[in-house]
């Protein structure tokens, strides 16, 4: 199944992205759950407390986690930075242990990982956390009409085979699989099984500004659909609302006049397309290898960009 009939199949549930491992990862499973959960978080420049790490895979945060970490930290895979755990990009001896996209050469490391999708599972409930990660396994197998020995499956997941075996039988017995390892959809009852999905408020840019946009001006309302779609995209691109709200309000600062403010807000997304462009090349040659992300940099020519704008209306261009 595809994300979207995941969704449909397990309405309000939370899924977590799992990367897909090889045969030749000798990774067990909590390790393979603490490093898909700390590559997600990579793909938005960002890093997790241990508290986190538990919270998200519901692993055991002063048992389960910790081990994980240290041996992943033995593989070279993460790397501690002040309270937080960073994912690093695979090297030469690790990378065989990971599937990846095709067609994602270009991009960034931690965006090119294959990866499946499961559910995680309540306190309390019938299933371990090894069983539901089995499940979600084989739905995802089941999805590309793929069969694979009970063997295969201890590889891929980083368990033992007598835990597949005893996980598979579970799951039969709650007519969760079949006889032929094909997974059943869970029912309602089943479905409280699983951690719902917390719903994060979305993030509303211009509501950090509400004095400023009510001014009535014809630019001001224009500007303000804008400036919400840019906050989302600098948002999704992992920087934090905190610093998203700084950004624009020295932004606002330095344009000084609405039709300036729309005039930057309205070719937003190429702008900034443009300015990541140029902190990756400078990544790539050994330049701000501690940078985050583009913010620096994106401050640094906004402040141009603006005062080029300023420049064209005065002159009437």
């Amino acid at each position: 199944m595809d994300y979207k009939e995941l969704r449909e199949h397990y309405p309000k549930r939370h899924l977590t992205k799992i990367v897909n491992v090889t045969k030749r990862s000798p990774l067990r499973l909590t390790e393979i759950l603490v490093y898909s959960c700390l590559v997600d978080r990579a793909t938005h420049n960002k890093g997790a407390r241990q508290k986190q790490v538990s919270r998200a895979t519901s692993l055991h945060e002063s048992t389960a986690v910790p081990a994980a970490l240290h041996a992943l930290q033995r593989h070279a895979l993460v790397e501690k930075r002040g309270p937080y755990w960073w994912a690093v990009e695979p090297g030469a001896g690790t990378l065989p242990w990971f599937q990846y996209r095709k067609g994602t050469e270009g991009q960034k490391w931690a965006s090119r990982f294959s990866y499946w999708w499961t559910g995680v599972r309540k306190p309390k409930t019938p299933l371990t956390g090894t069983q539901v990660a089995l499940y979600f396994k084989l739905v995802n197998l089941t999805s590309y009409n793929r069969r694979i020995t009970k063997r295969g499956l201890s590889k891929l997941l980083g368990v033992d085979v007598k835990t597949v075996i005893g996980g598979v039988k579970k799951l039969q017995s709650v007519n969760l699989v079949d006889a032929d390892l094909y997974t059943n959809v869970p029912t309602a009852d089943q479905l409280k099984w699983f951690k719902l999905r917390r719903e994060k408020p979305a993030f509303v840019l211009s509501e950090r500004f509400a004095p400023v946009f009510a001014t009535g001006e014809d630019e001001a309302v224009l500007s303000k659909p804008l400036v919400d779609r840019a906050g989302q995209l600098l948002v999704g691109a992992g920087i934090s609302e905190r610093q998203v709200v700084n950004y624009f309000q020295t932004a606002l600062k330095l344009a000084k006049r609405w039709p300036v403010v729309y005039a930057f807000v309205s070719n937003f997304e190429d702008f900034y397309k443009s300015v990541e462009g140029q902190h990756q090349n400078n990544v790539a040659a050994g330049k701000y290898a501690k940078a985050t992300n583009c913010l620096g940099l994106l401050s640094l020519e906004t402040k141009k960009r603006l005062k080029g704008l300023a420049t064209a209306r005065c002159s009437g261009r």
